[in-house]
């Protein structure tokens, strides 16, 4: 991204560019790890969506509406300066003096409330007017792809520790959590055994990205070769040949889809 922006026509000088990296890491990745976290914390924390995800349901869309409602990964950050001296409820803001506006407050006002916030996107979330977040489509979209995805690979995640014991982190804009401690069960010996007696290879394509259904297929398919190698020993060393290929892909896989997902926090 550094050598993108330095390549720029627009021949950013120094401070341009360290404007431009500050606003990509403030404004874009760290507001997207946040709806992330913050949604997988309410999935897994709130009885109304940790029922249907038990049920088989997953209520992801709706939990990234009440967390850019209730839960937004920026609190505050649009500041504004008066441009002559304003007086708000007794409150006076001088002339110049930045103000912070609180995403958070606006959407949780008392005299704005509202009990269904599945669906509703009237908030202030993204900001608005012509400062307002120009990737908030990208956004929802990668935040339900990651959720979606780790709820998949790890159906049994819960909390490792209460929903109250969870500590934020303290700053002035965002509003993230210091960590999110998860539990899930270990895969059983019984499974571990039988995906190791069916091959190598068909346990290497199991919890990467990418595993769907076309991966699923060929998993079935490198089983079906390991069991004929067990009939004929000649042909072991061809499943390892296999196995370590198919690690190599899955590696160059996750790499890949780091990138990608990289590029995307990063901005077009």
């Amino acid at each position: 991204m550094l050598s993108w922006l330095i390549a720029h026509p627009s021949a950013l000088t120094d401070e341009e560019l360290g404007h431009q990296l500050a606003l990509l890491m403030s404004a874009g990745t760290e507001p997207e790890q946040n709806l992330i976290v913050n949604a997988l914390r309410l999935l897994l924390a709130d009885e109304r969506f940790a029922s249907s995800l038990s049920g088989g349901r997953l209520a992801v869309e709706d939990a990234l509406d009440e967390v850019l409602w209730k839960d937004p990964p920026m609190d505050n950050y649009a500041i504004h300066y008066p441009v002559r001296d304003v007086e708000v409820d007794g409150v006076l803001f001088p002339q110049g003096m930045p103000v912070v506006i609180s995403f958070a407050a606006a959407n949780t006002d008392p005299a704005h409330a509202v009990e269904q916030r599945a669906g509703n996107r009237a908030h202030l979330a993204w900001s608005a007017g012509p400062h307002t977040c120009p990737a908030q489509g990208h956004a929802r979209l990668i935040a339900t792809v990651a959720v979606e995805r780790l709820l998949d690979r790890l159906p049994d995640v819960e909390l490792a520790v209460p929903d109250g014991a969870l500590a934020r982190r303290p700053g002035p804009f965002h509003r993230a959590l210091a960590a999110l401690p998860v539990r899930f069960p270990p895969a059983s010996a019984a499974s571990a055994a039988s995906a190791a007696s069916a091959g190598s290879a068909g346990t290497a394509a199991q919890g990467v990205p990418g595993s769907g259904p076309a991966n699923r297929t060929e998993t079935g398919a490198r089983r079906g070769a390991g069991a004929g190698a067990e009939q004929d020993p000649a042909g072991s060393g061809q499943e390892g040949s296999a196995a370590r290929a198919a690690a190599l892909r899955n590696r160059a896989l996750r790499r890949a889809w780091t990138a990608l997902g990289q590029w995307w926090r990063g901005g077009e």
